[in-house]
């Protein structure tokens, strides 16, 4: 993503769309209310269809903004789409009308915001700077593995392998066997670093395999028993896994949210009532909020009580972190209403 002019006194910011992870940033950025701006193809028709049997439908490009009702990411189709109504109308177009922008990679768009809050242009910043990208996790034991990216999306898997050729041999030289196909099948991807989940009994032959294919990527190991996702989820919340990769998002969110969890009661908080008076407090030192709270509190219209305590997060130098779906705390912290917090001090 490239991010263009940033003018927030008109609460405008004009992006760029270089990579499909950013049709994903996008969708969870671009919200109802906000107001798109770009350059779009409409369809007009030509002549009077009530006395002209020659009415032709011709595109024509406009600059147009509108008003988001409707906000859908489509990846299998690698597009972004968001509908409402035309908030300027021109001689081709009335104020009003409906009109959907179809964003893709290659695309440009200003997205127009009432607010904008610190975790929206932390989000654009980072898929910017695309320092996930290059990023791999994966989970073995001796017969089996599975692996994939980490990027702006969060785990996004790629394989499963199983052990059988290893199964065929005894002793280390299975383990060997199997560990050196794990690492070659890594190695194809190109990655920058390789995040390994595994048993500690098991690094002794994955440094051997990883010595004999040369050493082409930089490999940390994390301890982990579960080869499954729920294993993913392990090495999320790792203290180790937090140590290698500082910047990721989803490792972070879930530490701070086993540390709320361990002072519910005390500096943790959850629920909106809750929150409401520990942010008029200025209590609030970090704000986890799921995009489903968010959503939903606009569709009942209860948005404003939300968006005072993000305000009111952000005035006191509070950290707001935004919640997807695909972050492995997503639905506990819904269990507890959606939002949840650590706070300065104990508020009643």
């Amino acid at each position: 993503m490239k991010i263009g002019q940033k003018n927030l006194k008109k609460k405008q910011i004009s992006v760029e769309i270089t990579t499909l992870d950013d049709l994903w940033v996008l969708s969870k950025v671009i919200e109802v209310d906000d107001i798109l701006i770009g350059s779009t193809q409409r369809k007009l028709k030509i002549g009077d269809s009530a006395t002209d049997r020659n009415v032709k439908v011709v595109k024509k490009w406009m600059v147009l903004p509108i008003l988001a009702e409707k906000v859908e990411y489509e990846p299998q189709l690698k597009v972004l789409r968001v509908t409402g109504p035309i908030q300027e109308g021109n001689d081709d177009v009335a104020k009003g009308e409906y009109h959907s922008f179809t964003l893709e990679v290659g695309g440009k768009i200003t997205i127009q915001k009432p607010i904008w809050f610190s975790y929206h242009i932390k989000r654009l910043e980072a898929a910017e700077k695309e320092v996930q990208s290059q990023v791999m996790i994966s989970i073995c034991d001796r017969e089996q593995a599975l692996f994939g990216w980490l990027n702006a999306q969060g785990f996004n898997h790629i394989a499963t392998l199983k052990g059988d050729v290893a199964k065929k041999y005894e002793g280390a030289n299975a383990n060997e066997n199997f560990f050196l196909t794990l690492l070659k099948q890594l190695a194809q991807y190109k990655p920058r670093v390789v995040v390994m989940g595994c048993s500690h009994f098991w690094r002794k032959d994955l440094d051997k395999a990883f010595e004999d294919i040369g050493k082409p990527f930089k490999l940390s190991y994390v301890e982990a028993d579960d080869v499954s996702f729920a294993g993913v989820t392990q090495i999320l919340g790792s203290p180790d896994f937090n140590n290698i990769l500082q910047d990721n998002v989803y490792a972070k969110q879930t530490q701070l949210f086993t540390e709320i969890l361990g002072e519910l009661g005390e500096k943790g908080s959850y629920g909106v009532e809750h929150l409401t008076r520990a942010s008029a407090s200025g209590a609030v030192a970090d704000l986890l909020i799921t995009n489903k709270l968010i959503a939903k509190s606009k569709e009942k219209e209860t948005y404003a009580q939300i968006e005072t305590i993000l305000s009111l997060t952000e005035s006191s130098k509070g950290v707001i972190h935004l919640i997807d779906e695909e972050s492995p705390v997503c639905s506990q912290i819904d269990g507890l209403g959606g939002i949840v917090g650590l706070l300065r001090f104990k508020v009643e």
